[in-house]
């Protein structure tokens, strides 16, 4: 049984706007990030287009500041095309994010935002890419920089 994950692109500076910063109420702006096939050595699999469990969504932003926030959240939806016309999985619910250890400017979370779909990809999908969309509430800055969006899959037992 294979698993496997894919991820945005932070080769490049990746920054999401319209997160809703410290005090804000939950933000309606939604920033869209690629998610594709990774290409680690050693690991890299094509994203399955359907029999698949997708698990859940690791997410890693550098505030830009230090972050200390109790009640920062990210919730996410997914679609199968640049636009969110699509929809495949969400809007999740509110993930808390917590501190990142060793670098006062990260907040993360994963496992919060349990996926548990098992979706199949329509003739608007393009193969190994899903869109995730992303929006904050009281990230300490309405910008942030992402530094890392997984979505892991598994694949469904035979």
């Amino acid at each position: 049984m294979a698993s496997g994950f894919i991820e945005a692109d932070v080769s490049s500076i990746v920054t999401l706007a319209n997160m809703g910063g410290a005090g804000s109420s939950l933000s309606n702006n939604w920033a869209m990030v690629p998610l594709t096939t990774h290409s680690t050595v050693g690991t890299k699999m094509d994203f399955p287009t359907s029999g698949v469990r997708w698990s859940h969504i690791e997410i890693i932003l550098d505030t830009g500041a230090s972050f200390s926030s109790l009640t920062a959240a990210v919730r996410v939806f997914f679609s199968w095309d640049s636009a969110g016309n699509n929809v495949c999985f969400g809007p999740s619910s509110n993930a808390l994010l917590v501190p990142g250890q060793g670098d006062d400017n990260l907040a993360m979370t994963t496992h919060q935002l349990v996926v548990d779909v098992v979706p199949s990809m329509p003739p608007e999908g393009v193969a190994n890419t899903v869109y995730c969309w992303i929006s904050g509430f009281s990230v300490t800055t309405n910008t942030p920089e992402l530094k890392r969006a997984r979505l892991y899959w598994h694949e469904l037992s035979r």
